[in-house]
């Protein structure tokens, strides 16, 4: 696999190098071999962009991701929540409903478009979207419920 020394790398915490590794000098493209799968080596730089809290550049990486494999929702997910992170949640409503136009029972997907929906002050649409998310996945399921008493709080307190 030509991954293996990247993901070695990874799981000893060595992003810097794994960066070198997967890009070109300049951060532009991808070095050889790892361009043979773009959609692996794009995430793989956004997702380290991203745990180093450089969310522009993050974002960048996981839309080339995408150029790749435009059916990626872990790197549409990446990429809503990058734009929560720099608190444009409006942009990762986008982003989460294209997630959902290609997966649209993902907990995960309606998990974050409905917390992008609270952050919006949407709350009776967070409501619905929370109500959708299901027990598949308990931990994700048991934050939807958490979020759901508090958006139902909001809009009590709003009427």
């Amino acid at each position: 696999m030509i991954f293996k020394r990247v993901h070695f790398l990874l799981k000893n915490g060595e992003l810097e190098k794994v960066l070198d590794l997967l890009f070109t000098k300049n951060r532009k493209s991808i070095n050889k071999p790892y361009d043979n799968d773009l959609n692996h080596a794009w995430y793989l730089g956004g997702d380290i962009y991203y745990r180093f809290e450089d969310y522009q550049q993050a974002i960048h990486c996981f839309k080339n991701s995408i150029l790749a494999r435009p059916d990626d929702v872990d790197a549409i997910l990446a990429i809503a929540n990058c734009y929560s992170k720099i608190n444009m949640p409006n942009k990762s409503t986008e982003w989460l409903e294209k997630g959902l136009n290609i997966d649209s029972n993902n907990n995960a997907l309606l998990y974050n478009y409905a917390n992008s929906l609270y952050d919006q002050g949407r709350y009776k649409e967070a409501v619905e979207k929370y109500n959708e998310v299901t027990d598949l996945d308990k931990d994700i399921y048991e934050l939807a419920r958490k979020n759901l008493k508090k958006s139902r709080r909001k809009i009590s307190i709003n009427n």
